[in-house]
């Protein structure tokens, strides 16, 4: 199952907005946590697999480099911007939270938004679950000069 057909009867953002972004300032903000939240994710889901194989973990793995890759080559490619540089989970997340309002003016900005979620909702033992959010997330502070 694809991004595309678990979010085409999906809306991330139900608010009035306006402007040019898709997302009114609380969902900015939720999408926001919710990527910062991918680099402590993937540190526990690595943890894990280096004291036992397992699948769920691994897939979680999977899932946010992935994903967090193709929305980076989508910024590069199509914004010309910088490579976010070493494809780690910690640049990849820090790139595209720089290019975030870019990215919720983009015409894909409700998809992106949605796997930014659903990966978040995600943990290291078990799969997500609709409308799952973890109950405690460690976030990468990232200060913009």
């Amino acid at each position: 199952m694809g991004i595309a057909s678990d979010t085409r009867d999906r809306q991330l953002c139900p608010h009035d907005v306006d402007g040019q972004l898709s997302w009114c300032g609380r969902c900015l903000q939720t999408v926001t946590l919710d990527l910062l939240s991918l680099p402590a994710l993937y540190r526990d889901c690595e943890a894990r697999l280096s004291v036992q194989a397992d699948n769920e973990a691994m897939l979680t793995c999977t899932r946010i480099i992935g994903v967090l890759s193709s929305w980076c080559a989508l910024v590069f490619c199509e914004r010309g911007e910088i490579s976010p540089g070493e494809l780690v989970v910690e640049n990849m997340a820090v790139f595209l939270d720089m290019n975030l309002g870019w990215l919720a003016a983009h015409g894909r900005a409700e998809e992106f938004g949605i796997a930014i979620q659903e990966i978040a909702g995600r943990s290291c033992t078990r799969p997500a679950a609709e409308g799952l959010v973890p109950a405690e997330r460690t976030f990468l502070r990232v200060d913009h000069v």
